[in-house]
């Protein structure tokens, strides 16, 4: 997904020190943990337009235990890509109200 500025106004600055990027790290990882049950360490980077939240540990030890088959790697795979595809309008809702900038 890549943000496109809507209105004109300028991208939240990254390297602000009143911790936007901490703030919506946070929102983010609230919003995986409820919508899919995603917990684990994480870091954000925010680059100009560009948001990556990375997740570390995220995935639980039934997943990995079954991650350990090609066959179980294709489904867990497929699991997690049909969740994201589920909870993508509201996460671009959230995207939209800490930035005001839409998504392309």
């Amino acid at each position: 997904m890549e943000l496109k500025n809507s209105e004109k106004k300028t991208t939240p600055d990254p390297t602000r020190t009143d911790g936007w990027d901490t703030r919506l790290g946070k929102r983010l990882c609230n919003f995986f943990s409820e919508q899919m049950g995603i917990r684990g360490r994480s870091e954000i980077h925010v680059l100009d337009d560009l948001i990556v939240l990375r997740f570390k540990d995220a995935l639980s030890s039934g997943e990995l235990e079954i991650g350990a088959a090609k066959s179980g790697r294709l489904l867990v795979k497929e699991l997690i890509e049909r969740a994201c595809r589920q909870v993508q309008p509201e996460l671009e809702r959230l995207l939209q109200q800490m930035t005001d900038l839409h998504l392309l």
